[in-house]
């Protein structure tokens, strides 16, 4: 499918270029990871947000991509960035020194 195509579904991006750029940084720089267990949270308006949440808990992670609304309104949880595409585009455009 082509980005242009799959472009509506990820608000909080301004272009289809910036979608292909977010995906070209998730093709080189992306490491997957598989943990078993995840903990029980329930901290998300919308119940279907509590599973990321839940798994950057387990995976430690410092950072959520969404445009998800919901996921958005718990920014910081667990110490848990929470940021839309665009947003997380521009930190890896000018990460902090």
């Amino acid at each position: 499918m082509s980005t242009s195509k799959c472009f509506a579904a990820w608000p909080g991006l301004d272009s289809a270029p910036e979608l292909d750029e977010l995906l070209k940084l998730f093709a080189t720089e992306a490491r997957i990871l598989f943990k078993v267990r995840t903990p029980k949270v329930r901290v998300v308006a919308d119940p279907d947000g509590d599973r990321f949440i839940a798994c950057a808990i387990a995976m430690k992670a410092a950072c959520i991509v969404a445009g998800d609304k919901a996921l958005l309104d718990v920014h910081g949880y667990e110490g848990i960035n929470v940021v839309t595409p665009r947003a997380f585009l521009d930190i890896m455009r000018d990460p902090a020194p």
